[in-house]
C-alpha cells in the first residue's frame, strides 16, 4: 500500500535543557481539504513517523482498517459480523 503523507501539518523538534518539545503547525485550508478527502466516519488517523536520519518527524495517514468478518472462533463460526453499537 502506498504511503500517504499529510503535507500540510508540520513539526519541529526543540530540545530544551530537560526534554524535547515537538511543535506542530498546520496550514489550515489545505489541511481541511486533506481531512475531507480521507475522512472515515468523522475520523482521520495519523501516525507520527521519524525520518531515516532521525532528525525530523512527519505525519503519515494510517490507512489500516480492521477486517471484522475475518474473525472466527475455534468452530469456524463468525465471532462478529458487524459492530455491536
Amino acid at each position: 500500500m502506498d504511503k500517504i503523507f499529510a503535507n500540510w501539518i508540520n513539526t519541529k523538534i526543540v530540545t530544551t535543557q530537560y526534554w524535547e518539545i515537538i511543535k506542530v503547525w498546520v496550514k489550515v485550508e489545505d489541511f481541511k481539504n486533506f481531512l475531507d478527502t480521507y475522512d472515515s466516519n468523522w475520523w482521520v488517523n495519523l501516525n507520527i513517523m521519524t525520518s531515516k536520519d532521525w532528525k525530523t518527524k512527519y505525519f503519515e495517514l494510517d490507512t489500516w482498517k480492521p477486517d471484522w468478518k475475518a474473525k472466527k472462533n475455534e468452530f469456524g463460526d463468525d465471532l462478529l459480523e458487524e459492530l455491536p453499537f
